[in-house]
């Protein structure tokens, strides 16, 4: 688990601006439990590609806060 998240994280060090790097480290984070950590780089890369709409998908399936949820589906 440790491997594969530095692993990730050292793509985001290497790429700051790459939105799927982004997304990629959220999405390991997130299959690993740490939801609020996922959260904050699903926010991340919607900042960077803000009409992808995958990153708000998958940020509302990884929020514990129904109108959080909401408020990204919508997006």
């Amino acid at each position: 688990m440790a491997k594969l998240i530095e692993a990730s994280r050292s793509h985001v060090e290497q790429a700051p601006a790459d939105a799927d790097a982004w997304g990629r480290l959220g999405m390991v984070l997130q299959a690993h439990g740490l939801n609020a950590e996922a959260l904050e780089s699903y926010a991340r890369a919607g900042q960077l590609a803000p009409d992808d709409y995958r990153w708000f998908y998958l940020a509302a399936l990884a929020s514990d806060e129904p109108d959080a949820a909401l408020a990204s589906f919508d997006r």
